[in-house]
């Protein structure tokens, strides 16, 4: 009798474990954000290759840095157009970038009179940017906190600097758009994680304290081992 209550609560953890596994989420360790974007393509740094993260971002570099992002610089350099900024000479070096911009809709200027390609980019202006990536109208006021509700955010309180947008720009490619596409796939550069869900291949009792659970695919030592992912 013994010996069939103990089986019982074997295979019951067994079933538990089938059914809460399943759906066990696979988490990207990433702590450098703008390597990863330069890996990917997504980022291009200075004429030395720099990211340069501790520095702060212009506005005009902004909308070349959101062109690389989407994969469309070359035809934002070759763009035939003239901005209506009044403060972009058609002469400037980021003139085509900003045009193309405002086509775009990524930017509409102060007032749809200047641009400003000298001022830094803020946290607010960043997260607008990324809200625009994605699809949505966003509401100037409440940008940050949007993109917060979104899991787009960073700790700014020192200072925005080009590593934190790195990290919105990271947090953005795993959001999914309007269109209900996570954008890293929508630009080509993630894989569509539906495609590959984790499953539970197999499970094996090695005692009574102790479950071993094997995935398809590999987990990172700190997801797997963290109990709040577990559900019995």
């Amino acid at each position: 009798k013994g010996g069939k209550n103990v089986m019982k609560r074997i295979l019951s953890l067994v079933l538990v474990f089938v059914l809460v596994l399943g759906t066990f989420p696979v988490f990207a360790d990433v702590t450098d954000y703008g390597a990863e974007l330069k890996a990917m393509g997504l980022l291009a740094g200075d004429e030395n290759g720099n990211l340069n993260p501790d520095q702060p971002l212009n506005r005009a570099s902004m909308m070349v840095v959101l062109e690389t992002y989407f994969g469309v610089l070359e035809d934002a350099q070759a763009f035939p157009l003239d901005s209506t900024f009044t403060d972009v000479l058609p002469t400037a070096w980021y003139a085509e970038e900003v045009a193309y911009a405002q086509v775009e809709g990524w930017t509409s200027g102060y007032g749809e009179e200047t641009f400003g390609h000298e001022d830094e980019v803020t946290e607010q202006m960043a997260a607008a940017y990324m809200l625009r990536a994605l699809g949505h109208a966003d509401a100037w006021a409440t940008a940050v906190e949007d993109a917060a509700a979104m899991g787009i955010a960073t700790d700014a309180s020192a200072g925005f600097t080009r590593a934190n947008l790195f990290e919105l720009m990271y947090e953005t490619l795993n959001t999914e758009n309007t269109e209900g596409v996570v954008l890293g796939v929508a630009l080509g550069v993630m894989e569509d994680a539906a495609a590959d869900e984790l499953t539970v291949e197999e499970i094996n009792i090695l005692n009574l304290v102790e479950v071993e659970v094997v995935f398809n695919t590999e987990l990172d030592e700190d997801s797997a081992e963290d109990i709040s992912n577990y559900t019995i």
